[in-house]
C-alpha cells in the first residue's frame, strides 16, 4: 500500500505539482502509467490519468525528483 502522506500536490503540503506542456512527454507519462498491455474493465479507459501533464507523472517522476 502506498503512503499518501507525501504525495506531490496534496493539499496543505509544500510538494507542489509542476505543469508539463510537452505533448510527447505527456504521452510518455500516460503510456508508462497506463500501458496498452494492461486490460481495461469494460467501459473504462486511462486517458484521465491526472499526473500525465505534470513533471511528477509516471515517466518523469524519478528524473524530476533528482533534479
Amino acid at each position: 500500500m502506498q503512503d499518501t502522506k507525501n504525495l506531490p500536490g496534496k493539499h496543505g503540503t509544500k510538494r507542489y505539482l509542476t505543469r508539463l506542456t510537452d505533448k510527447a512527454k505527456i504521452r510518455q507519462n500516460r503510456n508508462t502509467a497506463c500501458p496498452s498491455s494492461l486490460e481495461r474493465p469494460a467501459g473504462k479507459q486511462c486517458d484521465e490519468y491526472p499526473f500525465a501533464s505534470t513533471w511528477q507523472g509516471a515517466d518523469h517522476a524519478a528524473t524530476s525528483a533528482a533534479a
